[in-house]
């Protein structure tokens, strides 16, 4: 037993076991090992890239869109492959032709919901400064109320004086306030889930000239803007309260 012993350590320690044992190993790592590597490194998928440039803003629609075969190998995890996640949305940043397409480089809106709501609506904000309380009825509107504007305007008449004519343009007889403002740039409340009231409380405790609104901004149409525009610029207006919504 002890000769049988020795002969297997004699065996097992020897150079033909080890050069048996360094060969069987390469032949694994040759025939196995290896081929799974380039297998892995050969997959390939198929992924949405970017075809034409995309700006801030704009909507992704198919056209913008191409898919590739391209190798899986170090392939970023977050890349979107179904279309189905990014059609339909907005790009936040610019896209290249070629970018691939991550889920933080897109959004469903262009601006905001409320911003996105007025451009579908084709809606605009326009503000306007009021030269004195009087023409926005001191502190007493809130956004969200319904007003009109009449529109005041100097003409010179024949005898070569100066006559003031006010007019109730129907364009603008039914207008939304989105915001109003104080001289420090603070909303003096909000109708669309701000915190108004809070911000109210807080200004009467620092000045009453905190109330008087600065600046006023309607929700209009692009008609209804240059007519605001216009009576600001090249003579007056006056708010007129209309409606005030629940």
């Amino acid at each position: 037993m002890r000769g049988l012993g020795r002969a297997l350590r004699t065996f097992f320690t020897g150079r033909w076991f080890l050069s048996l044992l360094c060969l069987s190993l390469a032949g694994v790592g040759a025939f196995y090992l290896l081929p799974q590597m380039y297998k892995d490194q050969e997959a390939t998928t198929m992924i949405l890239r970017i075809r034409e440039r995309l700006d801030p803003g704009d909507l992704i629609e198919s056209r913008h869109l191409e898919r590739v075969e391209v190798g899986a190998h170090n392939l970023p995890s977050q890349a979107l492959i179904d279309d189905q996640e990014i059609l339909g949305k907005f790009a936040k940043v610019t896209l290249f032709p070629g970018d691939y397409i991550f889920a933080d480089k897109i959004g469903a809106f262009r601006v905001d919901p409320t911003m996105d709501a007025f451009l579908a609506a084709n809606q605009r904000l326009v503000t306007v400064t009021p030269k004195n309380s009087a023409q926005v009825l001191a502190a007493h509107l809130h956004p969200g109320d319904i007003v009109s504007i009449a529109t005041i305007r100097d003409v010179r008449v024949q005898s070569n004086e100066i006559q003031r004519v006010i007019d109730y343009p129907a364009s603008l007889s039914r207008l939304e306030i989105f915001d109003i403002e104080n001289q420090r740039g603070l909303s003096l409340g909000s109708s669309r889930g701000g915190s108004g009231a809070v911000a109210i409380t807080s200004l009467q405790s620092s000045s009453n000239e905190d109330l008087v609104p600065r600046t006023i901004t309607f929700i209009v149409t692009d008609e209804q803007a240059a007519l605001l525009l216009d009576a600001e610029y090249n003579g007056g207006f006056h708010i007129i309260f209309r409606d005030r919504r629940p």
